[in-house]
Parts: C-alpha cells; sequence; structure tokens
C-alpha cells in the first residue's frame, strides 16, 4: 500500500496487524507496536523508536534486556547476557550480585561479598586462568589511587617459579 510520498508499507492480510514500512528513510518491523527499527544511519533498535547507538536494545516489560548467542544446533554453546536495572551484567545468570557475575554450570549455593565486582560460579571445582607463552610471566597485579602497581602474584614460565611482590 502507498500511502504518501515519504511512506512505504507492507501489511500482512487476514488478521493480525504486522507490517514493514518505511517512513522517513527508516525501516520499521511492526506487531501490535513497534519491535525493530533500523535508521537511515545505520543505526538498530529493538525494542524502541529511537536508537542513539549502533545497536541498542530495550526491554521494558521485564527491565531485563537479554541477548543470546547460540549455535545453529541450539546445543550447549550458547552464551546467554543479562543487564539488570543496576548496570550488572550476568553471563549465565538472570540475577547478576555484583558487576560481572559469571555462572559456569549452576549457583554453588555460596553467599556473596557486596564488595567484590566479579563473581566466577560453578557448582564444582571453579579456577581462573592465566596462560602466557612459555617464556613469558603470568602476574596478577595490584594497586591502587598512589600507584598502579603495590604488589604482584608472579609465575615466571622460563624457570618455573613464583613470587610475590609487596611494596612495589
Amino acid at each position: 500500500n502507498a500511502t504518501g510520498s515519504d511512506y512505504f508499507q507492507f501489511v500482512k492480510t487476514g488478521g493480525s496487524n504486522q507490517k514493514i514500512f518505511f517512513p522517513s528513510n527508516d525501516l520499521i518491523f511492526e506487531g501490535s507496536s513497534e519491535h525493530v527499527r533500523i535508521t537511515s544511519a545505520g543505526r538498530v533498535g529493538i525494542g524502541l523508536t529511537n536508537p542513539v547507538e549502533n545497536l541498542q536494545i530495550s526491554d521494558t516489560a521485564s527491565n531485563k534486556p537479554q541477548i543470546r548467542l547460540e549455535t545453529s544446533d541450539g546445543g550447549n554453546k550458547r552464551l546467554d547476557l543479562y543487564v539488570d536495572g543496576n548496570d550488572n551484567v550476568g553471563i549465565g545468570t538472570s540475577s547478576p550480585q555484583n558487576t560481572l557475575h559469571v555462572i559456569k554450570n549452576a549457583i554453588s549455593g555460596a553467599s556473596y561479598r557486596t564488595n567484590a565486582p566479579l563473581i566466577l560460579e560453578n557448582n564444582s571445582n571453579t579456577e581462573i586462568q592465566i596462560l602466557s607463552a612459555n617464556s613469558s610471566d603470568g602476574q596478577l597485579r595490584f594497586g591502587d589511587a598512589d600507584a598502579n602497581f603495590r604488589g604482584a602474584i608472579t609465575y615466571a614460565h622460563s624457570d618455573d617459579s613464583f613470587t610475590i611482590a609487596t611494596n612495589g
């Protein structure tokens, strides 16, 4: 249906109000309300009408925008990423308890420290790997407002040594 010089739409006949239309150089996919908009600037909005980023997703119904990346077999190779109303990010959990909360298999049952910005959780053994070349070091560094290096835990691959450094 052509409905004006700057407006063109395709309407599905036979009941439901689903349409694709092009007002003012934007591409809009609509059901009972607007679902997706691609602006003339190339920005994509899902769940909102005026995206200001290249890809912007809004979920006003649950206040938990979600992105799911999944393999074609629908198997266990997917990433569920959630952002709650406090800007906490959950990977593998829709209820992140802090800034970044990653759950591998299942909730461990352990309680969370409120000041820990990173939570890694598993219902069995949990580990963090630091991988580096045979001639390099793996290191955890500690710093503060006065100096970005106050201490470190270092593993040197070249001689299989392990050191703890303090006081910079």
